[in-house]
Formats: structure tokens, C-alpha cells, sequence
């Protein structure tokens, strides 16, 4: 009988010791692992870019550079690079902004033309004399469109060249361009020629 009942109390001590070491086992605090864990994360908002404001007194100069015509069928804006847009006139503006020298090849036309969906681009590569300032204005008569480039001025003892860029407003139709250039009192058509405008 004792030692039946020294087994049982034997068994109830294993038994206890037992559950005790499994309690420990399952309550014990996980061990930190030694890898990086990845932590997903949400990609960053892109900036909202922020619309490009026009300096104080400067012109749009339109899409790209290109200049839009006005809603006003016959008139133009224009845009003068070269010597004709120097604030000074020089005799060095020869050298600065030289006559382009004659080519081997087919000539490129002086005067190239672009219909626009609201009118046409008329680009003008002139040689002039130097120190000499421009008046660009257009017409419009019936079909025929009418560019009048007008240089004016004391002239410097030099040639120099130059770009006339016009963009003439015009309602759909078929024309004739004429481009004129006027220079020391003397005027001369540069172009002219038929445009269609869809």
C-alpha cells in the first residue's frame, strides 16, 4: 500500500514537473531573429508640379516657340531673331550675326511658308545692312495676303542677317502670299506664291 502510493506520489511529481516545463516552453518569450525582416511600405506621392508662371512683362511665345496666329483673319504676330532684334545697332553685328555664304547645292528658298489650322507661319532668312530696325505688318485684300517688312534706319557700314517669323491668322480658304521687303527706300517682293489653308 505504501508503495503504491509512493508510485502515485512519484507519478503526480513527474507529471507536475512535466506540465511545469511545457507551461515555461509555451509562455516563453520568442527569441528576436537575427534577419532582416522587409517592411512593406506605400511608394511615396509624387509632387504636384507646380505650373510655370510667366515673368513679369514677357510675351507667350506661343507652343513650343511657335508662334499661334491671332483669332483676326489677316493679322500676324512676329517675332525678329538675328540682327533686326539687337536693342543696339554696330558694325560688329557683321561678324555677330553673319550673311549665311552661298551653298554648293540647291538653294534653300529665303522664304519658307507653313499652313497653320488657323492661318499660315511665314519664316523670313534676310540679309540687310547692319544697325537697322524692322516694321512687320500684314494685310489682307479679298485672297491676297500681304507681308510689308519695312527696315529703317541709318545704316552701318556692314551686312548682317536675319529672321522674320510671322504667323497670319486665316479663315480656311485658297490665297495668294506676297512678302515685301522695303530697304532704303526701295522695295522688292521676296515671295509669292499660292496658300491653302484647311
Amino acid at each position: 500500500m505504501k508503495n503504491g502510493l509512493l508510485v502515485v506520489l512519484v507519478a503526480l511529481a513527474l507529471g507536475c514537473g512535466s506540465r511545469q516545463k511545457r507551461d515555461e516552453v509555451e509562455s516563453a518569450p520568442a527569441v528576436a531573429s537575427t534577419e532582416p525582416q522587409r517592411v512593406e511600405q506605400a511608394p511615396a506621392p509624387e509632387p504636384t508640379p507646380v505650373p510655370a508662371r510667366p515673368m513679369p512683362g514677357a510675351k507667350p511665345a506661343g507652343l513650343k516657340g511657335i508662334l499661334l496666329p491671332p483669332d483676326m483673319p489677316g493679322q500676324a504676330r512676329v517675332a525678329l531673331q538675328g540682327c533686326l532684334a539687337q536693342p543696339e545697332g554696330s558694325e560688329t553685328l557683321g561678324t555677330t550675326f553673319p550673311v549665311a555664304p552661298p551653298s554648293r547645292g540647291p538653294a534653300k528658298p529665303a522664304v519658307e511658308v507653313s499652313a497653320l489650322g488657323s492661318g499660315a507661319l511665314v519664316v523670313h532668312q534676310l540679309e540687310h545692312g547692319c544697325c537697322l530696325k524692322a516694321d512687320v505688318k500684314s494685310s489682307l485684300e479679298g485672297q491676297v495676303v500681304t507681308l510689308t517688312e519695312t527696315l529703317s534706319g541709318e545704316t552701318c557700314r556692314c551686312r548682317c542677317g536675319s529672321t522674320v517669323r510671322a504667323a497670319i491668322g486665316l479663315e480656311s480658304g485658297d490665297y495668294t502670299l506676297r512678302v515685301i521687303t522695303v530697304e532704303g527706300g526701295h522695295s522688292k517682293v521676296a515671295h509669292e506664291a499660292a496658300l491653302t489653308v484647311r
